[in-house]
Order: C-alpha cells, then structure tokens, then sequence
C-alpha cells in the first residue's frame, strides 16, 4: 500500500498538470479570439468612423450649397426690393405728371372761361351803354 500512494500522488500530480495545460490551452485559445475580436471591432470602428468622416464632408458640402443658395436668394431679394422701389417711383411719377396733365388742362379751361367771363362783361357793360342810350333816346323823344 505504501507504494500506491506515491503513484496515486503521482497520477493526482499528473492530472493537476494536465488540467493546468488544459486551464492554459484554453486560455490561449480565448486571448486570441479576443485578439481576432478586437482586431474585427477596429475594422468595424474605423469603418464607421470612415463613413462619418464621408458624411461629415457630405454635411459640409450641403452645408456651403445651402449658405450659396441663401446668399442668392438674399441677392435676389434685394434687387427685386430694389426695382419695385424704382417702379413705385415711376408709378408716382407717372401720377405726378398726370396731375400736371390734368392740371395744365383745368387751367387752359380756367383761361377759356375767363376770356369768355370778359367777353361776357364787356357785352353786359355795351348792352348797359346800349340800354341806357336807348332810355336817353326814348326820354328825349318825349
């Protein structure tokens, strides 16, 4: 019996060192998934980070096209202000020089009227003359 127990120590040692290989192996075998892991998540990461460098330039471009587009309009709306303040005075001009039309119009009818008031006049002070005349004639034939 005494020399069981050292072969018996000796398979109990022995299979304590294959389960510690065996511990190892598989500790090897997880460090280089982990290993395969990370390097696939990296590729993953820069991928991604690929495309938002590619879409951050997207951005970019979309954003300069948006600015260049509010610049036009902006122009656009400015000279539209502007030529409808200049057809706004047209407008008022053309209504000024219609009221001078229409003035220059009243006021040669003013005159028209005033030439024929002293034609009147001087017809109503002859036609007086004349009456009174004709009254002298009538008292004198009395």
């Amino acid at each position: 019996m005494d020399e069981s127990i050292p072969l018996d120590k000796q398979c109990q040692s022995s299979l304590e060192i294959f389960k510690i290989k065996s511990i190892g192996a598989g500790l090897n075998q997880f460090h280089r998934c982990l290993n395969e892991e990370m390097v696939a998540d990296l590729r993953y990461f820069n991928s991604l980070e690929s495309e938002v460098d590619s879409l951050r330039s997207q951005l970019e471009t979309q954003k300069t096209q948006f600015l260049n587009e509010i610049d036009r309009l902006a122009r656009e709306y400015y000279y539209a202000d502007h030529m409808n303040a200049i057809l706004s005075m047209y407008t008022e001009l053309d209504e000024v020089t219609n009221l001078q039309c229409d003035y220059l119009e009243l006021l040669e009818k003013c005159k028209g009227l005033q030439t024929e008031l002293s034609k009147s006049k001087m017809m109503s002070k002859s036609f007086e003359s004349v009456q009174k005349h004709a009254i002298n004639l009538e008292l004198e034939l009395q």
